[in-house]
């Protein structure tokens, strides 16, 4: 008789933790990439030299635009050109809509900080451009980022 509060106790502690087994398995999973990105001025003959190297989520790429993390700010209506080279080389023409400071999370820990969110939306020059950058949104949706489970 002595033993039958123990076995409650352990009962107790193993259906807590079968609770939170179970609220763990069915709480929502998102994996989020980051690849590093080069941003370049464009000129009248295309891409000129780099003017800085950005991080981007790719799960924030989207066949219009994307939002790039940037240790330099970038002036509003610049023309880039932003060329990824991981998993798999793209070359987009882009326009700066918008660069703003990011306060970034001390829970963050990096070499390098990113303390700019810039929103890039880009535009082409005929409509095989537009469709081939639809096409890579496309293929790194199913190749590089396991959907939500």
């Amino acid at each position: 008789m002595w033993d039958i509060p123990r076995f409650r106790i352990r009962a107790y502690v193993k259906s807590l933790q079968d609770r939170r087994k179970r609220a763990e398995l069915l709480r929502p999973t998102f994996h989020f990439r980051r690849v590093e990105v080069q941003i370049s001025r464009l000129g009248a003959l295309g891409a000129s030299a780099p003017i800085t190297v950005a991080r981007v989520v790719l799960n924030d790429l989207q066949p219009t635009q994307v939002t790039v993390f940037s240790s330099q700010p970038l002036t509003e209506d610049l023309k880039v050109a932003l060329t990824l080279t991981h998993p798999e080389p793209f070359y987009v023409k882009a326009r700066v809509r918008y660069c703003r400071t990011y306060e970034i999370s001390p829970r963050l820990v990096s070499q390098n900080t990113y303390p700019y969110r810039i929103k890039l939306e880009f535009f082409f020059d005929s409509e095989e451009e537009r469709d081939n950058v639809a096409r890579y949104c496309q293929f790194l949706s199913r190749q590089y980022l396991p959907a939500a489970s």
